[in-house]
């Protein structure tokens, strides 16, 4: 067991405590950890017809003020790097415009036309070795176009009887879609990763961390879902509604309140056989495994979750030609704990989930936010995505 004797003596009351102070509660339900921060619609989501095929999230258009504008048409010569699987396929479209660092997005002068981009290096993360293979096509930034997303949101929590209150940063990857339809654009969005930020234990516990990661596999796996929405001019900017990003569960409606744990219809999105999402507890460094009981008698190392983070993007331009820079508007996030592996074992009881969801603190996305976004190529894979914006932190 990961845990020291003087971390188990020190929690064994601690735990003690938390059951005792469970009694006092009258559901079993617990609250997860969740925050709907502004109101607003973001689509539907569909539930899967089966589970592991995913759920789909359709977004109607944000409400706007006056006409949206479309896209000029233009053709971008382009250029796809991709650590040898986002290689554009011969008689394929959608290869990835190139772009040099820190390019800029058109000018009201060039009436929002995207430039012609010139060739530039894109950013590989830690541990992506070789060259990445190159191939030329051509992409039409006024009928189809796909680009990397990267998000960057303040997120808090507060102090509960086992955590100390924290503020961080929850990441997030996604690939977008483009197509145009009329006066506006619709997306076709899928995650492709999500990182939370580590939670510090009280210092009668040792000040030490837990943490849980997505692992980035998983995200490439053909039952993770996509989610529909669009992008329309508003104010010389364009306003991206992807839709909200649901995993682990599928909901009648993406905007609806959070359900209960037990609410939740959970859907195997990462295909691994257990329930929701699987994410695993980090070790070492400084970080501990989360006891399943108050004996200490086992910790879990791998958690099942069902998750939904919702934003919009308001951009200077979508990111056909090149890399921009834009803001993010925090909508909303949920995370909850609905099972549990052991370390070394079977699967947790429910009482352990029941601990979670009761003494975990609620994340909570502040009101500010970072959006990237970056050419791609259509058929770009998730460690593509990663690779052209990595996390800079």
């Amino acid at each position: 067991m990961q845990t020291t004797s003087l971390y188990a003596s020190k929690t064994r009351w601690f735990w003690l405590l938390l059951i005792l102070v469970a009694a006092c509660h009258a559901s079993d339900s617990g609250h997860p950890l969740s925050l709907m921060a502004a109101s607003g619609a973001a689509g539907a989501v569909t539930p899967a017809a089966a589970a592991g095929n995913g759920s789909t999230v359709s977004g109607g258009p944000p409400a706007t003020g006056g006409g949206p504008v479309p896209m000029p048409p233009a053709v971008v010569s382009s250029t796809t790097t991709a650590g040898g699987s986002a290689a554009a396929s011969a008689g394929k479209s959608g290869a990835v415009p190139s772009a040099t660092a820190g390019a800029s997005a058109p000018s009201a002068a060039d009436g929002g036309r995207p430039a012609r981009a010139s060739a530039g290096a894109s950013g590989k993360p830690a541990g992506t070795a070789g060259a990445p293979a190159t191939t030329t096509a051509a992409v039409d930034c006024s009928k189809r176009f796909s680009a990397a997303i990267h998000l960057a949101l303040e997120m808090t929590w507060p102090e509960t009887i086992g955590t100390l209150a924290g503020s961080g940063t929850l990441h997030v990857w996604a690939k977008a879609t483009f197509s145009a339809e009329g006066d506006t654009w619709t997306t076709q969005s899928r995650a492709c990763g999500l990182a939370l930020p580590p939670l510090t234990t009280q210092p009668l516990l040792d000040g030490l961390k837990l943490g849980y990661e997505f692992p980035v596999a998983s995200f490439d796996n053909p039952a993770m879902p996509t989610f529909a929405g669009t992008a329309t001019r508003q104010n010389g900017n364009w306003l991206m509604n992807p839709g909200a990003l649901v995993l682990g569960t599928a909901l009648a409606s993406a905007d609806e309140p959070w359900p209960s744990r037990q609410s939740l219809m959970l859907v195997d999105h990462d295909g691994d056989g257990k329930p929701a999402i699987t994410v695993v507890a980090t070790q070492g460094d400084g970080f501990v495994l989360p006891p399943t009981d108050i004996t200490l008698s086992s910790v879990a190392d791998r958690t099942y979750v069902a998750s939904r983070v919702n934003i919009r993007i308001s951009a200077p331009d979508l990111g056909c030609a090149g890399r921009v820079e834009a803001s993010a508007e925090p909508m909303g996030f949920d995370f909850t704990p609905v099972g549990c592996h052991v370390k070394d074992g079977g699967e947790c009881p429910s009482s352990a989930a029941n601990l979670y969801n009761r003494y975990l603190p609620k994340l909570m996305l502040g009101t500010k936010g970072k959006a990237s976004l970056a050419p791609i190529a259509e058929q770009a894979s998730c460690a593509d995505v990663r690779a052209a914006l990595p996390n800079a932190e």
